[in-house]
């Protein structure tokens, strides 16, 4: 994560997990790059998936419209970065509903979505995270009693969070005590979200079972 000079950034692993963690990802495993802006990736692994044409992707639709223009058990990996919050709740049940179908079983999804002031202040974000949401998806989880059973298992969540208005050294000894102290006290959880002057992400991963 880059940070402007005035911010501060802090970076931890917030690992809640039953399952076993894979980052690697096989060169030969195929990908979906979902909403990816002008974060595109290359090689001929990835499909780069956005609703807006000015932007470099393979394939131009709204995720919020199924099905998508792939056949069941096309992706072994999909990438959502910053792009699920831009979408209502319900938006997101079919999303995920469908990430479902086009996911190879024991395929695997990373979802990165904002928190804090920068999710705050964006009018183009409909649904707000906080560090519970990424459970509500799974097949245990509440839309799963509400729409059916979703087939996913949270494998790990992580955070990333960072001083967002230019702070003195003062004010950043004391909110960073302050973050420590929540951290040991509490651990992860929705505190980690309520902090007015904190911006970050939240990183989601589930196994598709």
């Amino acid at each position: 994560m880059v940070c402007e000079p005035w911010q501060t950034e802090v970076s931890m692993s917030t690992t809640d997990t039953s399952g076993q963690r894979n980052d690697r990802i096989s060169p030969h495993e195929s990908r979906l790059n979902l909403g990816c802006g002008t974060d595109t990736r290359g090689g001929n692994a990835w499909r780069n998936a956005d609703i807006s044409e000015s932007v470099p992707a393979d394939d131009y639709f709204d995720m919020t419209t199924t099905p998508w223009p792939y056949e069941t058990d096309s992706f072994e990996y999909v990438l959502a970065k910053h792009s699920l919050e831009h979408l209502e709740h319900d938006e997101l049940v079919s999303v995920f509903e469908e990430l479902g179908r086009v996911l190879r079983s024991g395929g695997r999804v990373e979802v990165r979505v904002p928190f804090g002031a920068d999710d705050r202040t964006d009018t183009s974000h409909e649904s707000t995270w906080d560090w519970l949401t990424p459970e509500r998806f799974t097949e245990r989880g509440d839309y799963s009693w509400e729409t059916g059973q979703l087939p996913f298992e949270l494998i790990e969540k992580d955070a990333n969070a960072w001083v967002q208005p230019p702070p003195s050294l003062v004010s950043q000894l004391r909110w960073k005590g302050e973050w420590y102290w929540n951290w040991w006290l509490h651990g992860p959880g929705r505190w980690m979200t309520s902090y007015p002057f904190v911006s970050g992400e939240i990183i989601a991963r589930y196994r598709r079972v």
